[in-house]
């Protein structure tokens, strides 16, 4: 999750932060598929 992290601090933004976090989670599930 560090691309999460990343935006959030060097924007700050929560609406970025979340969306980051969706796409953090949603490619995470499609090239980790073993959990």
């Amino acid at each position: 999750m560090l691309c999460c992290f990343y935006i959030r601090v060097r924007y700050d933004v929560i609406n970025i932060y979340l969306f980051c976090v969706l796409n953090c989670i949603y490619y995470y599930y499609h090239h980790n598929p073993v959990l």
